[in-house]
């Protein structure tokens, strides 16, 4: 989930008469080179101005700035913090620092600037808004969700407190609040491409397949370079059985975005549901490659070896997916389809078993296979238990099982 910092304060002009003229000169040429992006003949000339007049809080503010978009944080905190003791109580100084120190993430600095740029000026929307942002980095959602509140009370215009606000809330789940959210942003500004693209991710988890197509399409309009546009239209076209299209996304997803792990894990994944098996086993040997990390891609992977009837390779795979994560469950009911194959009945039960555990929605395949383990195992009672279970999601020819093995006697 992508979060926003802003640059809060522009370039600022002052009188002439509050510094030396020449100084003044230096400092309008470092402005007006600011603001045509010349940032590094900027610094320069702000730098001439700063050694006429060296006690005007303005120049070191504006060099200040000039340095963060060079990316030289911390030159841009000493400059801040020379017009600081200049002048104590010159807020836009304490916001730009703490924007300054956030980059850096020294987040509790940075709270400490943005709460005294408030004590200064208590509506001060971008003291509000970007300690939100780093209390999102904190992962403190709640009171982000609080400082969003009040920025947008000051500015109801404000889309990027409204986006942030919105990506908050589909990261706590809150979906429907997090599209209204995202409405607004895009209210307020109809060309915020990645607006488009959360309500999308926000409309496809909530089934809105339509919905969803539409707003990754604008997206992909009003910006044909961001990847995970692509990946997520992917999914949308895999809810649509459109698998090729799927995989033409995923192809410019991954043309845009050459090391791209879950692309890769995604085309994978739709070549092995249209039954690609050597295409799927390339591209998802080619995502653990790139993040070895990746669960859905050992599991895919071993899904794939499994249907190429290499159960002990698909083991392994599964394998490396419960180590990273021991309580994927789909691992556990596929490593124990794989170990039921190779004639492993009991560690395929207690594979089961695990699945049972760990997922609260019945699985039939657990019945269905488990069921047939404990009848070879010779426990009647508990494989006739299990198939009657498979029997109620119609899941596998069981009759002819249940009524040879599992039939009371009268």
């Amino acid at each position: 989930m992508r979060f926003y910092i802003s640059m809060l304060f522009a370039l600022t002009f002052v009188n002439c008469a509050l510094f030396a003229q020449s100084a003044q000169y230096y400092f309008e040429k470092g402005v007006a080179k600011a603001e045509i992006g010349d940032y590094k003949g900027a610094n320069e000339e702000l730098t001439k101005a700063i050694e006429i007049d060296p006690n005007v809080d303005i120049i070191f503010y504006n060099r200040g700035l000039v340095k963060f978009k060079l990316g030289d944080y911390r030159a841009a905190i000493r400059d801040y913090n020379r017009a600081l003791e200049i002048n104590p109580i010159f807020y836009m100084a304490w916001v730009n620092r703490g924007s300054a120190e956030m980059e850096l993430k020294n987040y509790e600095i940075a709270i400490h600037d943005f709460n005294k740029a408030l004590e200064i000026n208590p509506n001060l929307v971008e003291a509000y808004y970007n300690r939100a942002i780093v209390k999102l980095a904190l992962e403190n959602y709640e009171d982000a969700i609080q400082d969003l509140n009040i920025a947008i009370e000051i500015s109801p215009n404000f889309a990027l407190a409204y986006y942030n606000r919105g990506t908050t809330k589909y990261h706590l789940g809150n979906l429907m609040d997090a599209i209204n959210d995202f409405d607004y942003a895009i209210l307020n500004d109809p060309k915020f491409f990645e607006a488009y693209y959360n309500r999308g991710r926000a409309r496809l988890e909530l089934g809105n397949i339509q919905e969803a197509l539409n707003d990754f399409n604008k997206a992909i309009e009003l910006n044909s370079n961001f990847a995970e546009t692509y990946t997520n239209r992917a999914s949308v076209y895999i809810s649509l059985g459109s698998y090729q299209k799927a995989i033409e996304d995923n192809d410019k997803a991954i043309l845009l975005k050459p090391h791209y792990a879950e692309a890769y894990n995604n085309r994978g994944l739709i070549k092995l549901m249209i039954k690609n098996y050597d295409g799927a086993m390339k591209d998802l040997t080619k995502a653990i490659e790139l993040n070895p990390e990746l669960v859905q891609s050992h599991l895919y992977r071993g899904i794939t070896k499994h249907e190429l009837q290499d159960y002990k390779g698909a083991i392994k795979d599964y394998d490396n997916a419960l180590r990273i994560n021991p309580k994927d469950f789909y691992s556990f009911l596929h490593r124990g389809i794989s170990k039921f194959n190779l004639g492993d009945y009991d560690r395929a039960i207690a594979d089961f078993n695990m699945v049972d555990e760990l997922n609260p929605a019945e699985e039939p395949r657990v019945y269905y296979y488990r069921g047939l383990a404990r009848l070879i195992k010779g426990d009647k009672k508990k494989g006739g238990q299990d198939l009657r279970k498979a029997k109620e999601f119609e899941f596998g020819d069981v009759d002819i099982l249940i009524e040879q093995n599992c039939k009371k006697k009268k």
